[in-house]
């Protein structure tokens, strides 16, 4: 990927939520919350988004501030 399709990637989807695992007691809530979250963003969001999940944080993408802005107040 070279700079120019970074720079269309970052602004396709411009607002980030990171969810971590800091702070939960185990990895198997982690991920069911994460699963959560992915099944209310099918649902709920008008907007176009993306998770990039890894071991200790998922990253949700959004093209709309709306979607970010309703999806932080439910899981953060």
């Amino acid at each position: 990927m070279n700079s120019a399709q970074r720079r269309k990637a970052q602004r396709a989807y411009p607002h980030l939520i990171t969810i971590s695992i800091h702070g939960m007691d185990m990895y198997f809530s982690y991920d069911r919350k994460i699963s959560q979250a992915r099944k209310w963003c099918k649902k709920q969001c008008k907007g176009d988004w993306k998770v990039e999940s890894y071991w200790d944080y998922a990253v949700f993408k959004f093209t709309e501030h709306k979607d970010a802005t309703i999806f932080a107040l439910k899981w953060i």
